[in-house]
């Protein structure tokens, strides 16, 4: 069962959520449209966000919420040990931790 069957298999058992958050925005968008077709509105009944603020997120209607991560800095940290592998250094046994900025992209489905 995909994510948006259980967003519909709740409305289906009656079980009371006010948001749904998904993984990704196709996610979040899938489920909106569930709830859409289920006679759900975004944001009045549910409010839907996802994360990765994909181009579609803000073309949705309504448009969606959503968590843009900070590509720009994930990129740059990714490229900086890619090039630290081609100049011999070691990768690390436990492995490097990094973090990322984000913003959170307020939109209609989640005001």
């Amino acid at each position: 069962m995909n994510d948006v069957a259980r967003v519909a298999g709740l409305l289906e058992r009656g079980v009371p959520f006010d948001a749904v958050f998904g993984l990704n925005d196709a996610l979040a968008l899938g489920a909106m449209h569930d709830l859409l077709v289920c006679g759900v509105k975004a944001p009045q009944d549910v409010a839907v966000a996802g994360f990765d603020d994909i181009d579609e997120a803000r073309f949705a209607s309504p448009s969606l919420t959503t968590v843009s991560p900070g590509m720009d800095e994930i990129a740059e940290r990714s490229v900086g040990l890619l090039i630290d592998r081609v100049n011999g250094l070691e990768a690390r046994e436990d492995g490097v931790q990094s973090e990322a900025g984000f913003d959170l992209k307020i939109r209609d489905s989640a005001p």
